[in-house]
């Protein structure tokens, strides 16, 4: 079992739009920027070894800031092809 919190930052960015055929209502270029993005999570994770090669993996992250996904859930099953020896 595990817990932990996760935080990215994406910056913003600048945005210079032009037509290719200009109208009255947009003569020209237009600059843009998008804001900054502060994605946390909350993450918890549970392990079960069902058998010598093989276990079950199940994590949750649940979104802790406006920006970020509000739940995300994954289940991974790997597995042991080749046993060397």
């Amino acid at each position: 079992m595990n817990f932990g919190y996760a935080h990215s930052w994406a910056f913003g960015t600048k945005t210079l739009t032009s037509l290719i055929e200009p109208t009255a209502a947009w003569p020209g270029q237009r600059m843009t920027r998008s804001r900054d993005l502060q994605i946390g999570r909350l993450l918890f994770g549970v392990t079960y070894r069902v058998t010598d090669r093989a276990s079950l993996n199940w994590s949750v992250e649940v979104g802790a800031t406006d920006d970020a996904t509000d739940l995300r859930t994954v289940l991974r099953i790997p597995t042991v092809l080749l046993r060397g020896g």
